[in-house]
């Protein structure tokens, strides 16, 4: 399969970084591999925090009130969003550059047409 077509694909269906280690650029791979990795752990231990601070507030008070939901919409969502939204430009970043470094090593691959 070629290069442009497989590399932008295991980046955006598999992993961020692993279209870079197909073409070739095994550096720039395990860094957005790394970067990936973080942005996760970072948000499940966001999450893990929040959920934990909700069931203790929950134990507090014995009635559901809006102060339990109040929990899960101040900053702790905000950081959430903003990894996210990290995470999705690494994602976009990730495959298009799969697509135009497989593209620029077709093309260097590729004899050139020469009339003579």
């Amino acid at each position: 399969m070629k290069k442009t077509i497989l590399s932008p694909i295991c980046s955006a269906l598999i992993i961020p970084g692993l279209g870079q280690v197909i073409n070739g650029n095994l550096k720039k791979g395990v860094v957005l591999l790394a970067m990936v990795f973080l942005l996760l752990l970072g948000a499940v231990l966001k999450l893990v925090l929040l959920v934990r601070s909700f069931i203790e507030a929950s134990h507090l008070s014995s009635d559901p009130s809006p102060a339990h939901v109040k929990t899960f919409q101040g900053e702790g969502f905000s950081f959430l969003v903003y990894l996210i939204v990290a995470f999705a430009i690494i994602w976009i970043y990730s495959v298009v550059d799969a697509f135009w470094t497989g593209k620029k090593l077709e093309k260097a691959i590729q004899p050139e047409d020469n009339p003579l």
